[in-house]
């Protein structure tokens, strides 16, 4: 009895799960209009080449921000990924010119180089270059970011000074 019993939860969970697994496929195939995929990538990539940098994804916060955010760098990052993905030039095109202002007249958006939440926004410098869309000077400034990541800044304090030290050798001794 329990034999049959284990045997039929078996095939039970079987069905269950290739039913569930084709609903799933046909729930991502049959999408109500104006919710594709691409529809709706294009309309989010479109509303970031639109707002200005928020502070931290808030568009509307009381005070601007005073440097391109972790969230402003992500989803620039995704909308690159997406625009190549997509094979869209003239959405590729449109994220390479709004980054260029960072290197003159928003100079002063880039963040600092102190923190790996600042840092992300090399990434997106980098991810240019690599789809060659720009030149040296984005290669350098992303760089830039990822080498300063693992400095430990000037004004750390005595604890974090350490922590670089505490990372290798907490590593090396679990092998």
């Amino acid at each position: 009895m329990k034999k049959h019993y284990l045997l039929n939860w078996v095939w039970g969970m079987l069905l269950w799960s290739t039913v569930n697994v084709s609903a799933q496929n046909a729930a991502l195939k049959n999408f109500p209009e104006g919710s594709q995929p691409q529809e709706v990538g294009d309309r989010i990539v479109n509303k970031f080449l639109k707002t200005p940098h928020t502070r931290f994804g808030n568009p509307r916060a009381e005070k601007a921000p005073d440097y391109i955010t972790y969230p402003d760098a992500c989803t620039w990052l995704g909308a690159l990924w997406y625009a190549k993905a997509t094979d869209n030039k003239l959405m590729t095109a449109g994220l390479v010119k709004r980054f260029e202002p960072l290197f003159s007249t928003e100079k002063h958006m880039l963040p600092r180089m102190v923190h790996v939440d600042y840092n992300v926004v090399g990434a997106v410098p980098l991810e240019i270059y690599i789809q060659k869309q720009g030149g040296q000077e984005y290669y350098d400034l992303g760089m830039k970011y990822a080498d300063t990541q693992w400095q430990v800044p000037a004004d750390a304090k005595p604890e974090q000074r350490l922590m670089p030290t505490k990372v290798i050798l907490g590593r090396l001794a679990s092998g």
